[in-house]
């Protein structure tokens, strides 16, 4: 009988850490920084956060580029989910989901400065839009 409760504990344990998290997979460890970085960046892409996503752009990509980050909206899509498919190097490869089952493949490059870590976006319009990616593969799943 105490095995039994013993295992029970353990099979409702597993349930509640698979439900733990409806809006997203991943295939690198959560203790990698940069995929924990990339995470959080797609979590406030789904939410729409454009001041969310824009505190998680590279200061020094953005000093460098001349760009006053108040002038500039983050360009983001509008997914139900995502899964990290990809981790090498700096570069975290992520497929975003959409409620009709098609995806696309992103490709963020996750910057290290001081102790923080930063998506440095891939490019930028001079006129509005920053492209958090690096680049981006439409349609993967159709």
């Amino acid at each position: 009988m105490r095995d039994f409760r013993l295992l029970s504990f353990l099979a409702a344990c597993s349930l509640l850490l698979a439900a733990g998290c409806p809006n997203r997979a991943t295939v690198s460890p959560p203790s990698d920084p940069s995929t924990r970085r990339v995470e959080r960046f797609l979590d406030a892409m789904i939410d729409d956060d454009q001041d969310g996503m824009k505190k998680m752009i590279s200061p020094a990509w953005a000093e460098e580029n001349d760009i006053d980050l108040d002038d500039y909206q983050v360009n983001a899509y509008s997914p139900e989910s995502y899964e990290i498919t990809k981790v090498k190097g700096s570069k975290v490869t992520a497929e975003i989901i959409f409620n009709d089952g098609d995806a696309h493949r992103l490709v963020f490059k996750v910057t290290k400065e001081g102790s923080k870590f930063y998506i440095e976006p891939g490019s930028y319009d001079e006129d509005e839009w920053i492209h958090p990616w690096v680049s981006v593969t439409t349609s993967v799943r159709k």
